[in-house]
């Protein structure tokens, strides 16, 4: 009814009495049918092996709910199973009613089979792979992994092939360093960059002139060939071209690196001399550079390394490094340019200043470092058995900073340790490293170069008391000899001469050796006698060790004497 003011609204319930949903199930291919007579919402589902697996609709599950049609699919880790596995299928309406089929059996014994992958498009780019199925039970294939899926829909059934188009992404190579300009006779080159050991003859070099007022756009060096063919790299990954000096543009050029260029040397790629390029004899440009002397065209979006684009020098770099090695934002930021006057060549010192980086063909590439500041630490004097700590400090003015590390070289006593993070210097020299003298490096690397200090630490020995082992009291009688060893210990390295003696109310008579501590006396009188034992060593700063002891001395038996008297008688 429809509600009206100051009526009161109750909810009304009918109930009927819920019919049970049916299922049909087939095993021979894996599917159930049914349907529910109150035509309900069902849910199927599917229970492999007592619970081990549950699969709910529509989780690897196909279910039409309103005539109870289902299939399922077994799920991807289970795509090179084999044997046999029982499950239940059961189903239940929207009230709780349900159906159910007892356990079966249904054997997954014929896995599907890729046994065909064929790839003919190179790294990183778009490839279709060919994946022939054998899959007589009609399952979905999952994808590979590792394979993007872009589009791909379908049941394959026996022998059918498929194409699953992917991008694959690779490792290409990059240009890793160049020169063609430098003072004297032009040490000319150019370095690829790539993985160990790898065959890049696909890949060339184009150098193409780019100054407006002079044929731009042509691959041509300097009445010379301009195409450089790419080989195989070495253990590092690097692949050297030695070009002939003059060989290379001074001016505005473009290095292009190109892949499977199909073009000649000399051919003109810019047919309007406007910068931009207008043919395009390669399958792909994996990357590019360009320096200008001034108004020079960077074509195909190259990063262009123009005057001063460094803040370094006002001309023109006639070489680059990329740094660190194949680092590649497409940016200038990538590369620093080499020192024009050859450091880095043999036999050539060149002038590195901070900022440019060595020539350095056929070789990992090397920045030209402001070296770290080591702040001083001088000469160290420290006692025998007491800890030296300090902490060494440095700085480092490259931008960004980089990473400093310390360390200690040189004759490093036993025991002595620097942090290599924070620069924690920490020693506790024994007793036999004093007294004594140790010069060792305290240094600071960012990685690149090492700057060290030489120090000395001076050890001063520190004497320590000898110990006289116990002796306890001792007794004897008058007249008979009382002799016992003193003992002592000295843990001072090297080993010290100790001296043994008495001291305090010594009895007469009563005497030790020195050296050996043998203790010596003859009483004349019973009594008891204390005095102190006491051992001493020999440096300039004598320590002693003593012990008082007590002396008992018996008095002695008088002998027993028979006397005869002679008997006089009246």
């Amino acid at each position: 009814h429809t509600p009206q003011p100051y009526w009161s609204e109750v909810d009304l319930y009918i109930y009927g009495e819920a019919s049970e949903p049916v299922v049909d199930f087939n095993y021979n291919y894996g599917a159930a049918t049914g349907g529910d007579p109150d035509n309900d919402w069902m849910v199927l589902q599917v229970d492999f092996n007592d619970g081990e697996m549950y699969l709910a609709s529509p989780y690897s599950i196909y279910a039409d709910f309103n005539s109870g049609f289902m299939e399922w699919y077994l799920p991807a880790s289970w795509q090179y199973v084999t044997g046999e596995f029982d499950y239940e299928v059961s189903s239940y309406d929207w009230y709780g009613t349900e159906d159910y089929v007892g356990a079966a059996s249904y054997d997954i014994t014929k896995p599907p089979m890729l046994w065909g992958l064929t790839d003919g498009a190179p790294l990183n780019s778009p490839a279709s792979l060919l994946f022939m199925v054998d899959d007589t039970d009609g399952y979905v294939l999952s994808q590979p992994e590792g394979v993007m899926l872009v589009d791909y829909h379908g049941k394959p059934g026996v022998g059918q092939a498929y194409f699953w188009p992917v991008k694959v992404k690779g490792n290409p190579p990059k240009i890793n360093e160049f020169s063609f300009n430098t003072a004297g006779a032009d040490v000319e080159y150019l370095e690829l960059i790539g993985l160990p050991n790898t065959d890049y003859s696909r890949y060339s070099i184009l150098e193409i002139e780019s100054d407006p007022d002079n044929y731009p756009g042509e691959v041509d060096g300097y009445n010379t060939p301009g195409l450089y063919e790419m080989g195989t790299t070495d253990e590092n990954g690097l692949f050297l071209f030695e070009v002939n000096p003059n060989d290379i543009e001074n001016s505005s050029i473009t290095l292009l690196l190109v892949r499977d260029f199909a073009g000649t040397d000399g051919m003109d790629l810019d047919l309007d001399d406007d910068g931009v390029l207008d043919v395009f004899p390669w399958s792909k440009i994996v990357d590019s550079v360009a320096v200008s002397d001034g108004d020079g065209y960077a074509y195909a979006g190259a990063p262009q390394l123009y005057a001063n684009y460094d803040g370094v020098s006002s001309f023109a770099p006639g070489g680059a490094s990329r740094i660190p090695d194949g680092f590649d934002t497409d940016t200038i930021d990538d590369w620093v340019r080499n020192d024009f006057d050859r450091a880095g060549i043999p036999g050539f010192d060149g002038t590195p200043v901070f900022g440019e980086a060595y020539n350095t063909p056929g070789a990992f590439n090397q920045i030209v470092n402001d070296l770290p500041v080591l702040d001083e630490i001088g000469d160290k004097t420290v006692n025998e058995l007491a800890e030296l700590a300090f902490t060494a400090t440095a700085t480092d003015d490259n931008a960004p900073p980089q990473v400093l590390t310390f360390s200690l070289t040189g004759t490093v006593p036993t025991g002595a340790a620097i942090d290599p993070t924070t620069g924690e210097f920490t020693w506790t020299p024994t007793e036999e490293q004093g007294p004594g003298e140790y010069t060792f490096s305290v240094c600071v690397s960012d990685g690149v170069d090492e700057v060290c200090e030489e120090i000395t630490v001076t050890v001063n020995e520190v004497n320590v008391a000898p110990v006289l082992d116990p002796i306890g009291p001792q007794s004897g009688d008058e007249g008979n000899p009382i002799t016992f060893t003193a003992t002592a210990s000295d843990a001072d390295l090297p080993a010290q001469t100790l001296t043994f003696s008495l001291t305090g109310t010594v009895p007469a008579g009563a005497e030790i050796d020195p050296l050996t501590g043998v203790f010596t006396w003859t009483p004349a009188e019973p009594g008891v006698y204390t005095f102190t034992v006491q051992v001493c060593d020999s440096p300039i700063e004598v320590l002693c060790d003593s012990e008082e002891i007590t002396v008992t001395v018996n008095a002695a038996v008088p002998e027993n004497f028979i006397l005869y008297l002679p008997l006089i008688m009246k």
